[in-house]
């Protein structure tokens, strides 16, 4: 179900819809937290996604927190190297 909501939150990016877009990635973030666990590929994809919304609509703050939090989540996971 989340690869749907990337799916069609790409669909709305591509045509504008920002504020959609952005409730997509979302709720794919949210499905794939409770499947998967926070660290996992597919969760942190999907909160990069809602941090290029954030992004695009000049909501730099919850850009940068967003992509720090993937980061963070990223290095616990994988390491620095």
């Amino acid at each position: 179900m989340a690869s749907y909501r990337i799916s069609l939150g790409h669909t709305y990016w591509l045509l504008g819809d920002y504020p959609s877009a952005r409730s997509e990635f979302d709720q794919a973030h949210a499905v794939n937290r409770q499947l998967f666990g926070p660290t996992h590929p597919r969760t942190l994809d999907a909160l990069a996604e809602v941090g290029n919304v954030d992004l695009r609509t000049g909501n730099f703050v919850a850009a940068e927190g967003n992509f720090r939090r993937v980061l963070s989540h990223m290095l616990e996971a994988y390491g620095r190297d």
